[in-house]
């Protein structure tokens, strides 16, 4: 009977060891694989954070280009006083100045810390970009104001020279020594009104429309100029030979002594 019971117990006690051992087993087993999984994880998530921060910057560097070019393209092509180039020129200044965080490697944890710093730069990449972005915008903006501002004033003074080549035309009516030069100053005078026409309906968004609107608008104003000029010049021609037929019609003088006999009575 007691051989038995030591027997059992010596069983009981090898069963215990070799449950304790199999928990041992399972146990460290179970942490190999947690740990495993949870490296595999945190390698995962950094991949993707570390994929969006690279993608981000990029974005963040095409942004910079085209703000730089924005920037240089735009130099006095904004009105007096306009502040948004300088706001351009800040945010270029401060997305300049960001870098790409360095590779991460190491620890579980260092992969987590990692991968949460990739994720806030990604954001400080993207916040500005966008500010790049908008800052663009309203130098474009500022730049289409100011060339429809320049256009306007080109207006204005071929209106001007329109009224005086206007004017000519009306006072050298059949006093022109050639009369083709009115005919073309009239010519020029309606293309002239026709521009004006064209100006005053033009819209755009950008600054090119208002930039070609103000050459054409410069050209005609020299060539209404010249036109008028060219009829003011034939109106001169005109009247000197009126004066020198006025003065050739004129009755010639008395050609004798006439008066007092110079030898006395």
């Amino acid at each position: 009977m007691f051989s038995r019971l030591v027997k059992n117990r010596k069983a009981m006690v090898v069963a215990v060891c070799v449950a304790v051992v199999v928990a041992l087993v399972v146990a460290i087993i179970g942490v190999s694989a947690y740990r495993s999984h949870a490296a595999s994880a945190a390698r995962s998530e950094f991949d993707a954070a570390q994929s969006a921060a690279t993608g981000a910057y990029t974005s963040l560097t095409d942004a910079i280009s085209e703000g730089e070019q924005l920037y240089a393209d735009s130099e006095g092509k904004v009105g007096d006083g306009d502040s948004s180039r300088a706001d351009l020129r800040a945010a270029l200044d401060e997305a300049n100045a960001l870098t790409m965080p360095a590779a991460q490697s190491g620890t579980t944890s260092d992969m987590r810390d990692g991968a949460q710093s990739l994720n806030d730069s990604a954001g400080v990449f993207t916040s500005a970009a966008q500010k790049i972005d908008t800052a663009s915008d309203k130098v474009r903006s500022a730049m289409t104001s100011h060339s429809k501002d320049l256009m306007v004033a080109a207006r204005d003074t071929l209106k001007a020279e329109v009224d005086k080549a206007v004017k000519v035309l009306s006072d050298t009516t059949g006093k022109v020594s050639d009369e083709a030069t009115r005919t073309t100053a009239q010519k020029t005078v309606d293309e002239a009104i026709a521009l004006i026409g064209q100006a005053d309906a033009l819209s755009g968004e950008t600054a090119d429309p208002f930039d070609e609107m103000s050459a054409k608008l410069t050209e005609m104003t020299g060539q209404v100029k010249a036109a008028a000029q060219k009829v003011s010049d034939s109106h001169a021609a005109w009247k000197k030979a009126e004066e020198a037929k006025a003065a050739a019609s004129e009755p010639a003088g008395d050609s004798g002594w006439g008066g007092a006999d110079v030898f006395g009575a």
